[in-house]
């Protein structure tokens, strides 16, 4: 540390030409940083220590082992990155299977300008409504939130997931609708917190909805 402090320049400039490397042998972007720093202030300390004669280790086999596991962490991020989209999306397609029959489909309002009287309404509570005329799907914030927890999904990260997927309005914050208008008598004034999607972008439409048995 002595050494360190009386040569701050030369070190930081060991530093970097130590990232530059790093960078270039694994073909590292700006958005890898953590990893091309984090092996070169390792690999820049091995460097100093070796020449205060510190120790006499093999730096340039150390500096090989060092990126074959930057390589082998940031596949592993970039699958559990992977595998977390698909257990968001996953389990929204499981909330609207197992909610078919509680759905409401109806415009969001018709030609008068009136809430349109539903094309479908729920066989049992609301859960979801479908909007028509918007290529929308509305569900109850609180609803998703439990479905989620009951799955062990974590609630937060989904919702992350599922917005920069593209596959949620409002930023992907829940906003007031009035869910049951046009079809749940006293129900239908009452403004109900709900996460919107994109149901077109979610491959989902009118015909989902429509029973197919008993």
């Amino acid at each position: 540390m002595a050494y360190v402090v009386a040569n701050q320049e030369r070190v930081l400039d060991l530093c970097l030409q130590m990232q530059q490397q790093i960078d270039k042998d694994l073909n590292l972007n700006a958005a890898d940083r953590f990893y091309s720093c984090w092996g070169a202030v390792s690999m820049a300390g091995a460097v100093i220590s070796q020449k205060l004669g510190l120790h006499d280790i093999e730096i340039p086999r150390i500096y090989a082992f060092m990126l074959t596991q930057i390589t082998e962490n940031r596949l592993n991020i970039q699958q559990t990155s992977n595998d977390a989209d698909v257990v968001a999306q996953e389990t929204l397609a499981g909330y609207v299977n197992e909610n078919v029959r509680n759905a409401l489909v109806a415009n969001s309002v018709s030609k008068s300008g009136a809430p349109e009287l539903p094309s479908l309404t729920p066989a049992g509570p609301l859960r979801l409504r479908y909007y028509p005329d918007t290529q929308e799907m509305a569900v109850p914030a609180g609803e998703f939130r439990k479905f989620f927890a009951s799955r062990q999904v974590d609630v937060k990260d989904a919702l992350a997931r599922l917005h920069a997927a593209k596959f949620m309005k409002h930023d992907g914050k829940s906003h007031p609708l009035r869910i049951g208008a046009g079809a749940l008598g006293g129900m239908a004034g009452i403004l109900t917190r709900c996460y919107v999607f994109d149901a077109k972008a979610l491959g989902i439409d009118a015909t989902q909805f429509i029973p197919t048995g008993p």
